[in-house]
C-alpha cells in the first residue's frame, strides 16, 4: 500500500512539474531563462507582446540607398510605404526616420552606442553582422515562422551560444564587371585562378575599398581573422601571404592599367574607351552607373555575397521587452514587405523570400568580429595600402602584420 502512494506521489510530481513547464513557457523562452539565469547576462524575452494602449517609437537610421539612381526621393516613398504598411498592422508604432551619410554615419552609429542611446534599427551596409554585444540584440529568438523564408542563414548553426546577431535585408551577389563582349572569365568557376592567369594590362582594382581585400581573402577559404598573442594566427597568416603573393606575381606581370587607388573618371575611361578591362570591385551603386551608361558584363567572383542587414539595438535605458517585440515587429515587417521598392532599383536581392525558391548555397564575405576590428582597421587595412602604395614585396608587408 505504502509502494503504491509512493508511485502515485512520484506521477503526480511529474505531472505537476510538466505543467509547471507548459505554463513557463508560455511566458517564457528556454533561451531567454538559460541566459538570464545561467550564463547570468542581460536577455530578451520574445514571449512579450506590445501593449495595444501603449504608443511606441521606433528609430530606425538609414543610408541613402538610391544616391546614384534617377529615383534619388526614392527613400522617402519606400519609408512611406513602410510606414504605411505598420500603421495597418500595429496603429500604436510610430517610425522616426534618420538619414546618415557615407563619410561618417558608421562613425556616428558607434558613438551613439558608446553613450548608450543608439538607434532601435540600423540599416547596415558594413556587412558585419555583429558590432556591439553589449547593447545590440540578437533576432533569432524572434524568429519563428519566417526561417525558411532567409534563405542566407544556416538555422543549424544558431543555438543558445551562437544567435543570429542581425536581421538579414538585402544581399549582393559578389562580382566585378567587364566591358569585353567575348567574355573568357566566364568559362572559369575559380575567380582568383582566372584573374591569376591574366597576361595583359586590363585589371582595374579600386584598392581603397576594403572590400576588395576581403573578396579575396574568404574566396583563399578565410572564414575569419584570429589573432593569438596580439598577432594573426598561423592560418590567417597563410591566406594573407598567399593573397599578396597572388597580387605581386600580377602587379610584376603588369595587368593592372591604373595605378589610381580610388574608381572615379579617369579609372574608367578605359571602359568607355573599349579598351579592354575588368573593374572590381563594383558595390551596388557602381554597379547601377555602369548598367546605366556602358555594356558591361558581370563576372562572378564564384558564390560569394555580401549582406545588408537590420542591426537591432536597445539603449543602456532599457525601454522594455515590450520595447523591443515592437521594434522586432518593424523589423521583420521592412524584411518581409516592400524589398523589391530597392531590387528594382540597385542590382540586389531581398534576404528573405517567401517561397524559399532560392536553394543555392552562397559563401558570406568574410565579417569581422567587435574583439578583432581594430586590428583590422590599424595593421591589416594599413598594411594593404602600404602594399599598394609602396610597392612593398609579400614578405615586406607581412613584417608589418607578424
Amino acid at each position: 500500500m505504502r509502494n503504491k502512494y509512493g508511485l502515485l506521489i512520484i506521477i503526480m510530481i511529474f505531472l505537476l512539474a510538466g505543467l509547471g513547464l507548459n505554463i513557463l513557457n508560455k511566458f517564457y523562452t528556454v533561451g531567454y531563462i538559460y541566459d538570464l539565469l545561467f550564463k547570468r547576462e542581460f536577455a530578451v524575452n520574445p514571449r512579450v507582446e506590445i501593449d495595444p494602449e501603449k504608443k511606441y517609437t521606433v528609430r530606425i537610421w538609414y543610408y541613402p540607398v538610391y544616391r546614384t539612381t534617377e529615383m534619388a526621393q526614392g527613400e522617402k516613398s519606400y519609408f512611406q510605404e513602410i510606414a504605411r504598411g505598420i500603421q495597418e498592422k500595429y496603429p500604436n508604432i510610430q517610425l522616426k526616420i534618420r538619414e546618415l551619410n557615407f563619410l561618417d554615419g558608421h562613425q556616428e552609429l558607434l558613438e551613439s552606442i558608446k553613450k548608450g542611446e543608439p538607434p532601435d534599427i540600423y540599416w547596415n551596409i558594413s556587412g558585419d553582422s555583429l558590432l556591439d554585444q553589449e547593447l545590440q540584440l540578437p533576432v533569432d529568438p524572434y524568429i519563428t515562422e519566417q526561417q525558411d523564408g532567409f534563405f542566407t542563414v544556416n538555422w543549424e548553426e544558431i543555438n543558445r551560444d551562437n544567435h543570429l546577431w542581425a536581421l538579414p535585408f538585402l544581399i549582393q551577389e559578389q562580382y566585378w564587371v567587364t566591358n569585353e563582349d567575348d567574355n573568357v572569365f566566364q568559362a572559369s568557376s575559380r575567380f582568383i585562378k582566372s584573374i591569376s592567369a591574366l597576361d595583359t594590362a586590363r585589371l582595374a582594382l579600386n584598392t581603397a575599398d576594403e572590400t576588395l581585400l576581403r573578396q579575396l581573402l574568404t574566396l583563399k577559404g578565410l572564414k575569419e581573422i584570429s589573432l593569438e598573442g596580439g598577432d594573426v594566427d598561423e592560418d590567417t597568416y597563410k591566406i594573407l601571404i598567399e593573397v599578396y603573393k597572388i597580387m605581386h606575381s600580377m602587379r610584376e606581370k603588369g595587368v593592372f592599367v591604373s595605378s589610381s587607388k580610388n574608381i572615379d573618371d579617369d579609372f574608367l575611361k578605359n571602359f568607355f574607351s573599349k579598351k579592354p578591362v575588368l573593374i572590381g570591385p563594383v558595390n551596388p551603386y557602381l554597379a547601377c552607373f555602369l548598367s546605366e551608361n556602358t555594356n558591361g558584363h558581370r563576372v562572378m567572383l564564384d558564390n560569394l555575397i555580401k549582406e545588408y542587414s537590420l542591426t537591432i539595438l536597445r539603449q543602456k535605458d532599457y525601454q522594455g521587452h515590450d520595447h523591443s517585440k515592437a521594434v522586432m515587429l518593424t523589423a521583420l515587417h521592412m524584411v518581409t514587405s516592400g524589398t523589391e521598392m530597392i531590387t528594382e532599383i540597385l542590382p540586389l536581392k531581398a534576404a528573405y523570400q517567401r517561397d524559399s525558391a532560392e536553394k543555392r548555397e552562397y559563401v558570406k564575405l568574410l565579417e569581422i568580429s567587435p574583439e578583432d576590428r581594430e586590428y583590422w582597421r590599424e595593421v591589416i587595412l594599413p598594411a594593404w595600402q602600404d602594399f599598394w602604395q609602396k610597392d612593398l614585396l609579400p614578405v615586406e608587408v607581412m613584417d608589418k602584420i607578424k
